[in-house]
């Protein structure tokens, strides 16, 4: 059995920033194909009522719906029916999972799992995170299970596996490949979706430079265990699919997607940056503060990468 990372596959952020004074959400976010259909459409919820579900929409509902707003232009894209009994690899705080769970509605099933321990995240937990979604309308559809290790404990007939921006997070290439072995081996169908590393637009070139910076620091300092460890070029997670057996049957884009992912790795290489205590060689500390000058130079707001996603079989 391949070992995994403790680190999150799934979570966003581990800190959640607070909006203090802020209005309706509903007023102030776009929210594109914000609803999911179910068998009954009086059980419909739009983006801004599943996004109320998740414990971090208490302390920042602005980008709590933003996240639960992109994951249904995903989910639109896959095309998971109600009543599916679906696998999610990487659920992190949930904002796919509770999309899932409405997608798949009270004859359907969504099992989310991630190697990340339950205390992860602040300051709200990926365990909070996860009892908040199971104590609410959804728990009886989900099984969440974090600190996940053992593949022999999940079951071998799903209808769709669900990888949802955690393929960055995988230590190697090889754990990405036998992680897609296992939900091959488990699935009729695969749901994916990462960032891409080629900007459409300048304003995301910030977000690719501080995701490439990270990876270098998160290979010389492996014992920080930063969420970005390979930033996977589309080519790589084409092949990995190829060699475990999946065919993509369709390619979906999503070119600016309206989430604060590249304002949020941003200022996470500027902290790095600033930080005295990487012991890292003193000419990569000097480039890093270089890159980070550059970024703090850089217009705002700083906007995410685009992304892509794929049905595969």
């Amino acid at each position: 059995m391949q070992a995994i990372s403790s680190r999150s596959y799934g979570a966003r952020d581990p800190k959640v920033r607070q909006h203090k004074g802020e209005r309706n959400p509903a007023q102030d976010v776009q929210a594109p194909d914000s609803s999911v259909r179910t068998e009954a459409d009086a059980l419909v919820r739009t983006a801004d009522q599943i996004a109320a579900l998740m414990a971090t929409y208490a302390i920042g509902f602005k980008e709590q719906l933003k996240q639960t707003a992109y994951r249904l232009q995903l989910a639109n894209h896959w095309s998971i029916e109600p009543g599916s009994k679906v696998l999610e690899i990487g659920c992190g705080q949930g904002d796919t999972t509770a999309v899932l769970a409405e997608l798949v509605g009270e004859q359907g099933s969504v099992l989310g799992v991630d190697p990340a321990r339950p205390d992860y995240g602040s300051p709200i937990s990926i365990g909070q995170s996860a009892q908040h979604l199971e104590d609410g309308p959804y728990g009886p559809v989900l099984d969440i299970r974090l600190n996940f290790s053992d593949w022999s404990m999940i079951d071998n007939h799903f209808d769709y596996a669900v990888m949802s921006h955690c393929s960055w997070y995988f230590d190697s290439f090889a754990q990405l490949l036998y992680t897609l072995k296992e939900a091959r081996s488990r699935s009729a169908k695969l749901c994916f979706a990462e960032w891409s590393l080629e900007p459409l637009q300048t304003n995301q070139i910030p977000h690719y430079c501080a995701i490439i910076a990270q990876s270098l620091i998160a290979k010389l300092k492996p014992d920080l265990q930063l969420n970005i460890q390979n930033p996977f070029p589309e080519s790589v997670i084409l092949d990995a699919l190829s060699m475990s057996g999946w065919k993509v049957e369709s390619r979906h884009v999503v070119e600016r997607p309206n989430v604060d992912d590249g304002h949020w790795e941003v200022q996470e290489l500027i902290r790095l940056a600033e930080r005295t205590d990487l012991a890292i060689p003193s000419e990569v500390q000097a480039w890093l503060m270089e890159q980070a000058n550059i970024l703090k130079g850089s217009p705002t707001p700083y906007a995410s990468l685009p992304s892509f996603g794929y049905v595969c079989s």
